[in-house]
């Protein structure tokens, strides 16, 4: 799984690059702030990103609507709250599994791009 910064994801929504960002937090925490253009696609809770879990992610995401019928090779983006959340590898790995084969983890998470000053919404 390839990480990203959040100077990288802050420049492309500067130049209006075409991407998908998944929030994988829970949707309360998504309704509270998320990084614009952030669509919410809550995953297992769990801490663990074992095999079982990831499956169990899979059909969570699979429920994501933003996701229905996205082309495979689409550029996505999935956050949580920092680098110690299980939520964005699981959606990252579940992505993956699912055949998605342009998946980047932002691994600090909202909070600090929101450290970083970075816009939120």
């Amino acid at each position: 799984m390839e990480t990203v910064s959040s100077e990288t994801v802050k420049t492309w929504l500067d130049n209006g690059d075409e991407y998908l960002m998944i929030d994988a937090r829970a949707p309360s925490a998504y309704a509270g702030d998320h990084i614009p253009t952030a669509e919410s696609c809550q995953v297992n809770k769990e801490k663990s990103i074992e095999a079982a879990m990831i499956d169990k992610s899979v059909k969570w995401l699979g429920k994501c609507t933003p996701i229905q019928g996205l082309d495979k090779n689409h550029k996505i983006v999935v956050y949580c709250n920092s680098a110690s959340c299980w939520q964005s590898p699981k959606a990252a790995l579940g992505l993956a599994k699912m055949g998605f084969t342009n998946v980047k983890w932002l691994r600090v998470g909202i909070n600090a791009w929101k450290k970083s000053g970075f816009p939120i919404e």
